[in-house]
Parts: C-alpha cells; sequence; structure tokens
C-alpha cells in the first residue's frame, strides 16, 4: 500500500496541500484503479479514515471503472451515490481528470456533496407540479428576482403566458403607479425565515388594470441560510374581500344610524383606498330633478358647493348627464367635452382630467342618485373600477333610499296629509324652539322663523297677560 511518504515523492505535494483544504473531496485513482489519494472532505463524505482507504480499491468507493483501460475514466461529470458508514446515503456531483504528468495514467476525481440541491430540486419539481393543478397564481422567482416559474393560474389572473415572464423582474412586471413598494418587497424577497401569509398588495396585469392578491410566500434557503429562491401563492382578493369590506364598512354605517354624508364619506374614502387612482363622489337626485352633494371628501368644497341645486340634464357634465339619461357617462377630457364646458374649471384646477358617472336607480326604477369617479388622467375606467362602481350603486341606493324614507316619515309624523302645513305635534315643538330661543322677554313670543307658523295665525295666544 503505497504510504503518505511515497505520495509526496510521486509529485503529490500540491494535491496533499491545497485539495487538502478544499471543501469538495479529492480522490487520485492510479492506472490499477488503487486510491492514491483521499482528502479530508473525502474522508467526511464517506465517513472513512484515509489510512483504510489509501492503497486500496476505488470500487470499494464506488468509484467503478477507473483505470488506463476504461473510456469511462476519461474527463467529464457525473452524479453518483456514496453509501456514508453510517448507512445513510450522498449525492454527489462528479468530475473527472486524467493525469499524464506525475502519475502517468492517473485519474482525478473531485467528489461535492449536491444532497441539499437534489433535494431542494426535487422539492421544487414537487412544488411546481401541485402548482400546477391549483388555481391560485403562483410564481417562483431566484434571489435577484428573475422569475424561474408561473402557473397556469398565473397567467389567467395577470394575462403573461410562462414564456414571456420568464427571466423577467417582478417589481418591473407587476407593479404600477399605486402599488406600495413596501407590500411588494414582502411579497417577493420573502423578508423572513418563516415567510410572509396573507400580504395584501395592489398589482397590475398585462392590460394595466389593478389586481389586489393575497400571497403566501416562503423563502427556499441553502444549507448555509442563504435565500436561494422566493415562491409565491396569489389570490385574487379584489371582489372576496376588498369589496365585501366596502359593503360590511357601509351596511355597518347604515345599522348604526350614522348620518348619510358621513355614510357617504366612508364610502368614498373607503373606494379611493382601493383604488388609489380615483376620486369618488356621491350625488342625490330629489323629485324635482336637483342635485345634491352627499359625499366627496376629496373633491374641492367649492366645486361641490356649486353643484348643489343645479338642476340635471344631457349637457351638465357627467352626473347630471348620467341622471337626466338614466345611463352611465363617460368624459375622458373634461378640458374638451362640451357636457363640460361651464363646469370644468374648478376640476380642471383640482388637477382632475376625467369622469365617469353611473346612475343610482330605487327600487321602482327612479333615478335618486349617482356615483361618480373622477380620474387625474385622460382615460376610462379599468375592469376594477367598473367592480367597485357594481357595489356602489347598491349600496348608493341603499343610503339615499333610507335617508328618503326618514325624511317621508318625517313628512307625515309631523305635517298635515291635506294641508302638507305643519300638525300639532310640529307646532309644540316650533313653540318650544321659539320659546327657548326668546326666552327673557317679559311677555309673548318672540319668532324668529315666522315662516313656520304661517296658517296657524288663529291659534296663536299671549302666554301671559
Amino acid at each position: 500500500m503505497p504510504k503518505r511518504d511515497d505520495v509526496e515523492e510521486k509529485g503529490w505535494g500540491d494535491y496533499s496541500a491545497s485539495p487538502q483544504r478544499a471543501k469538495d473531496a479529492v480522490v487520485v485513482v492510479d492506472h490499477d484503479r488503487n486510491v492514491r489519494y483521499f482528502n479530508e472532505a473525502a474522508e467526511s463524505i464517506w465517513g472513512l479514515n484515509r489510512a483504510d482507504v489509501i492503497g486500496g480499491d476505488a470500487g470499494s468507493l464506488g468509484l467503478v471503472g477507473l483505470g488506463a483501460d476504461d473510456s469511462s475514466s476519461r474527463a467529464g461529470e457525473g452524479q453518483i451515490d456514496i453509501g456514508h458508514t453510517d448507512g445513510g446515503h450522498v449525492r454527489a456531483a462528479l468530475s473527472l481528470e486524467r493525469i499524464e504528468s506525475d502519475c502517468k495514467g492517473c485519474t482525478i476525481a473531485t467528489i461535492r456533496d449536491v444532497t441539499a440541491e437534489v433535494e431542494r430540486r426535487e422539492r421544487l419539481a414537487l412544488l411546481m407540479s401541485i402548482a400546477d393543478a391549483t388555481n391560485r397564481a403562483v410564481i417562483l422567482v431566484d434571489r435577484d428576482d428573475s422569475i424561474i416559474y408561473t402557473n397556469a393560474g398565473f397567467s389567467k389572473l395577470f394575462g403573461y403566458t410562462a414564456d414571456a415572464v420568464k427571466g423577467r423582474c417582478t417589481t418591473d412586471l407587476l407593479a404600477g403607479p399605486h402599488t406600495d413598494p413596501a407590500d411588494l418587497q414582502r411579497v417577493v424577497r420573502g423578508e423572513d425565515d418563516v415567510g410572509s401569509r396573507g400580504a395584501q398588495v395592489l398589482l397590475y396585469d398585462d392590460n394595466g388594470d389593478e389586481i389586489w392578491v393575497s400571497a403566501d410566500v416562503k423563502a427556499l434557503r441553502n444549507p448555509h441560510g442563504e435565500i436561494m429562491h422566493i415562491f409565491a401563492s396569489m389570490t385574487d382578493i379584489s371582489e372576496t374581500v376588498q369589496l365585501r369590506s366596502l359593503q360590511q364598512l357601509t351596511l355597518a354605517a347604515l345599522a348604526d344610524e350614522v348620518p348619510i354624508a358621513e355614510v357617504a364619506d366612508r364610502m368614498c374614502r373607503f373606494v379611493e383606498r382601493i383604488a388609489p387612482d380615483v376620486v369618488s363622489s356621491l350625488l342625490h337626485i330629489d323629485k324635482s330633478g336637483f342635485i345634491h352633494p352627499i359625499g366627496g371628501p376629496t373633491l374641492p368644497q367649492d366645486y361641490s358647493a356649486e353643484l348643489d341645486g343645479v338642476a340635471i340634464g344631457p349637457n351638465v357634465g357627467s352626473c347630471g348627464a348620467a341622471a337626466y339619461t338614466g345611463e352611465p357617462v363617460l368624459a375622458v377630457d373634461l378640458k374638451t367635452d362640451p357636457r363640460w364646458q361651464p363646469f370644468n374649471a374648478m376640476p380642471l384646477a383640482a388637477g382632475l382630467r376625467a369622469c365617469w358617472s353611473l346612475p343610482i336607480k330605487s327600487k321602482d326604477d327612479r333615478v335618486i342618485g349617482t356615483f361618480a369617479f373622477y380620474f387625474r388622467q385622460c382615460r376610462a375606467p379599468s375592469r376594477w373600477h367598473e367592480r367597485i362602481a357594481q357595489a356602489c350603486l347598491h349600496l348608493g341606493a341603499l343610503a339615499i333610499e333610507r335617508m328618503e324614507s326618514r325624511a317621508q316619515i318625517a313628512q307625515m309624523a309631523y305635517n298635515d296629509l291635506l294641508t302638507g302645513l305643519p300638525n300639532r305635534a310640529r307646532l309644540r315643538d316650533l313653540i318650544q324652539d321659539a320659546i327657548t330661543t326668546s326666552f327673557g322677554a317679559a311677555c309673548g313670543v318672540g319668532v324668529s322663523r315666522p315662516r313656520q307658523f304661517q296658517g296657524y295665525q288663529r291659534y296663536a295666544r299671549p302666554l301671559c297677560r
């Protein structure tokens, strides 16, 4: 059996130094298939002591077919399974190199433990097979945020084919003007060991339409703890979560008897949160066909005040025209649209460039209001905007009908049904108000709003003499 000194005498000093410190295992086999060199990394992979290996048959290590006359011993690469002395198995990448100097006919075998890499590839393959069978959008990216894989659900949700996105950066592909960078980073980077579950982020499809998604993210790491891949599974929550939350918010406010102006403001603010590129408003159209703003917290107050009491008509902006025709009205450019000429100064000054308005109808098909989206660009609504609008029309109808019902009940409770004049219940309230506002007068009643007493002069009596 060759000794270590014999190895170094044969010119193996370099191999007994540098490979000795290498991460990869190095085994040198001579033309007789005897092991001439076996470094520390090789001892670790096989679980053997080099003293028991040097001079032995390379076949006992699973390195079969290495010799002077074997074509398999020529330079090349492959993969082998190595049995460890503890009963386990190591998957290793094998690289062969023939030596013609110092040890003519010898072969250097470099072996690298790739067990973790192979298991990770197999795990990824399993994840991909599962992903291909799910309806959720699945995306796999490397640590440089370059897309490696997307499933059919991803193509269905975002409109891109797998070939079109492979190698592209997710932030360039899916982010839009109103995507929150911090939210997106949680999705594409997998910032912690556990991953992010249920992270909500606004993304954009291939047409530029908005899609709210909930993403479950997992960072896949190598044995050294370094992130190698990010696996994300995404679900469209635009309707199931965002619109349902809008509905719950509005209905809860109505159930709590919140004033309609506050209900409308809450609804508009929520809409503007889930559709950041819009400014929304809710208008009431009374039975005489006059406009009365109810909600629009982001619109200029002077503009809303200017609309109050304006009669609807075919050329009264988008809202007035929508209420007049009973159909949605889109003005892509407020500056040039003829319907907006008398009204466009204030919206344009506020940076609003387009308006899409839809009529709100009661159960008897009467137009009782409008819901409008204002845009800061000359554009048409997206599919996401259309879905929001449909929800708002229903909620707006509930709010306005409740307001009108309350007004009708108040009218019936405090006014005579035949004459329309205040009845006794209302008269008592008016007298009490007058007494309160005029308290301090020595005698009589100081009436601050005399029109409220019209028709009741003959019932008036001095309260003291």
